[in-house]
């Protein structure tokens, strides 16, 4: 009996740490998607899903830069609004009871990233009424 115990135990062991791992990584890519220089392009929501902004609509060209060191800008028509540090977390998403990522700026800010990848980013404040943001990848000039 044992016997059995053993292989089982081990087993048992290889799963957890390769699972462990895994979620480690998925942290660590969404972290490396997240850095650059995002420019904002709208956002929805709010009661009723009244609020439906963007740039033309309310004058604000609202820029993030999120920086692999862990510190951030943030930009409004060009001048910083907010500096500082931000890092990661995991909440469970009001909406579909996933844990996803959530960005925690020192400044007091955090929003919960829907996706990521490399040209577009959106986030939502994770409320029930609340609103949620897309940014697009600003384009290094030359």
């Amino acid at each position: 009996m044992k016997s059995t115990k053993v292989p089982l135990l081990v087993g048992a062991i290889i799963i957890c740490t390769l699972w462990s791992c895994a979620k480690q990584s998925a942290t660590l890519n969404n972290e490396e998607a997240l850095v650059g220089k995002w420019t904002w392009v709208s956002t929805d929501g709010g009661i009723a899903n009244h609020i439906h902004d963007t740039p033309n609509s309310t004058g604000k060209i609202i820029e993030w830069e999120i920086n692999a060191n862990q510190t951030y800008f943030i930009y409004l028509n060009g001048m910083i609004q907010s500096k500082g540090t931000y890092h990661l977390t995991k909440d469970k998403s009001i909406k579909d009871g996933e844990d996803k990522s959530v960005i925690n700026f020192s400044g007091g800010q955090a929003y919960m990233v829907l996706q990521v990848n490399k040209t577009s980013l959106e986030v939502t404040d994770n409320y029930i009424d609340g609103t949620s943001s897309v940014f697009s990848k600003a384009t290094i000039k030359n």
